[in-house]
Order: C-alpha cells, then sequence, then structure tokens
C-alpha cells in the first residue's frame, strides 16, 4: 500500500486542481474533449460540445458557476447519459434518446451535485430535474440559436 501512496497523492492533487479560463476569473472550463478517446480540440466541433454551450449559455448555469466561485468552489459539467455511450463517455454505458449532465460544486472536502440537466434532441427541450417530485418537469431556457450548431455538429 505505501508503494501506491506518493502515486494516490499525485492523483489527488491533480484531481483537486481549479479549472479556470484563460482570464483567470474563475469561470467553469468545459473541455470535454479531454479524456474522450478519438476526439481532439482541432477536430470539427461535436455534438456533445454543442449541447454543452447550451447548457452553458443559460442563466441557471451562470448563476451556479458563480455561486460556486464566490464560495471558492470549482464549479463543473459531468456527462452522465448520452445517445452515443461509446463516443461521448458518460457515466452510464447505456444509449438513450437525451443527453444528460450533472452540474456539480468541489469544496476542499467534497463534491455537491447541484442540479441535473437533461437535453432532448428530438424536442430541442432543456429540461432540469426536480428532485421533490422525481421528474423532468422544469424547462430551462435557453439560447435558441445554439439549436443550429447543434442540428449541425450531430447530424
Amino acid at each position: 500500500m505505501r508503494k501506491f501512496l506518493p502515486f494516490i497523492s499525485i492523483l489527488f492533487f491533480f484531481s483537486c486542481v481549479k479549472n479556470t479560463d484563460s482570464s483567470g476569473n474563475g469561470n467553469a472550463v468545459l473541455d470535454h474533449a479531454v479524456g474522450v478517446p478519438g476526439v481532439t480540440k482541432s477536430e470539427k466541433k461535436k455534438c456533445l460540445d454543442s449541447v454543452f454551450d447550451i447548457i452553458a449559455g443559460t442563466e441557471l448555469f451562470k448563476e451556479q458557476n458563480q455561486a460556486a466561485t464566490d464560495a471558492g468552489a470549482t464549479f463543473g459539467l459531468q456527462l452522465e447519459e448520452s445517445p452515443f455511450p461509446d463516443r461521448d463517455n458518460p457515466l452510464s454505458k447505456e444509449p438513450v434518446n437525451h443527453y444528460q449532465v450533472r452540474l456539480y460544486s468541489d469544496m476542499e472536502t467534497h463534491r455537491s451535485v447541484v442540479t441535473r440537466l437533461r437535453y432532448m434532441p428530438e424536442t430541442k427541450k432543456l429540461l432540469e430535474y426536480n428532485v421533490v417530485d422525481d421528474a423532468w418537469d422544469t424547462e430551462v431556457e435557453f439560447n435558441a440559436a445554439l439549436l443550429k450548431e447543434v442540428e449541425m455538429a450531430c447530424l
């Protein structure tokens, strides 16, 4: 076990490094291409990137990002489900008809899921999970101009 302690410490350090954009103002970094097999930054914008852009442009995302930043936390997105699990590498490996993302806040001592969002490509709706009613019944407004970008990237 002692042999692995330095390795685990290094992994822990890099997992806790605060990711910010180049302005250094604490904005969440949406670098979803990193770690996904076969995806490089130089490629044409991917479908998943376009879906993340829709989410990152919502007032909900901006407010939660600002609140996390003000509290000294890191804010981010994690893909839970995707219609293309082999390509997008979500947490769940079962294909579904939507993209489901968790928004989380990383504090020094723990990670908290702030909310979950689901983008429905067929209906072009972004829904927020309602924990109390256990339902996807809260529609989230987003920049409709980004739908064209999603359609082009997701062909």
